[in-house]
């Protein structure tokens, strides 16, 4: 496919002369990725379990289990799998995380007698993964990328010299995708919906240019830059339209079945907040039951109740 293909390099003193590519795929081609994961489909399928036990994502492997042992004898099985076929397993980037307390912390993983790298915590393609499941911490890191968000367009975006409904448009399609990215899957409190809500009134109340003391109404705020609609109602909006993205596909989809999945036995006390939580109370705010989802059509005028609208725009 690639034979007598050539390239070459790009550098700040200019481009090198061509080379031919004699070792591995074309580099940039749209096909390298896709021939990788057929290859890894190929070799793996024997090996591989039914998802969410077993995961590929391009050249990594996530392995669930519920045993330190059972963890060891899946990760010997893979790095058998693999490394009889020419590939190779990481030592220094294979890393695991432990869930719960207690006597699953106890003890070492090892790959052919070398120690695996046990973490509180990880970042995989954004998103930060954590020992224990705390939402808290997810809000935490949504403030993070918001605030990057918006500092990154404050010169536009505080300037008195433009309209306000342009810096409405601008607040709507950058810095509220951004203050709601991963939400959809996150079961919020109500105090950190309104968290929320608060740090999202402060920018906006930066970018008119009123503060606190000059007591000008939140609702007067989002007239001014055209924004009717409150963030919660936003969050609300993509958590059923997942929900209704989910529900619509089929039974062995791998989302669909670990929305089905029943959680063990909790501590005693009061049951934490649960993503099924927050859509029931979704379902029941918008009047619609789950069998709705199954028309996409019908389903996306029912959820669209939250959309950060600017005035005059047209749907």
């Amino acid at each position: 496919m690639y034979q007598g293909c050539r390239t070459k390099v790009r550098t700040p003193c200019g481009e090198t002369e061509e080379f031919e590519v004699t070792v591995g795929v074309h580099q940039g081609s749209a096909l390298s990725p896709f021939l990788f994961l057929v290859i890894l489909e190929c070799l793996t399928k024997d090996t591989r379990r039914e998802a969410p036990w077993d995961m590929l994502f391009a050249d990594d492997v996530v392995i669930c289990t519920k045993t330190r042992q059972e963890v060891e004898r899946r990760l010997e099985t893979w790095r058998h799998a693999l490394e009889r076929r020419g590939l190779e397993v990481s030592r220094k980037k294979t890393e695991y995380l432990c869930t719960g307390g207690g006597e699953k912390e106890k003890g070492s993983i090892k790959i052919q007698g070398e120690v695996v790298n046990r973490v509180g915590d990880f970042k995989y393609l954004g998103q930060q993964y954590r020992r224990m499941v705390e939402w808290s911490v997810r809000y935490q890191d949504g403030f993070n990328q918001d605030g990057n968000s918006w500092r990154k367009i404050t010169g536009v975006v505080c300037d008195q010299k433009i309209p306000s409904k342009v810096k409405g448009k601008l607040h709507s399609t950058m810095v509220r995708p951004a203050m709601i990215c991963g939400l959809e899957t996150a079961a919020l409190t109500k105090g950190q919906e309104e968290k929320l809500e608060v740090a999202e009134m402060k920018m906006m109340r930066y970018e008119v240019g009123v503060a606190r003391k000059d007591k000008v109404r939140n609702e007067n705020i989002g007239e001014r830059l055209g924004i009717e609609k409150k963030l919660t109602d936003k969050i609300k909006e993509s958590r059923l339209r997942w929900f209704g993205h989910v529900y619509r596909r089929d039974e062995s989809y791998v989302r669909k079945r670990v929305m089905k999945m029943t959680a063990g036995k909790g501590k005693r006390g009061r049951p934490k907040r649960r993503w099924s939580d927050c859509n029931k109370e979704d379902l029941v705010s918008v009047g619609a039951v789950a069998r709705d989802a199954a028309e996409r059509i019908s389903w996306r005028r029912i959820v669209r109740t939250g959309n950060p609208v600017v005035t005059g725009d047209s749907q």
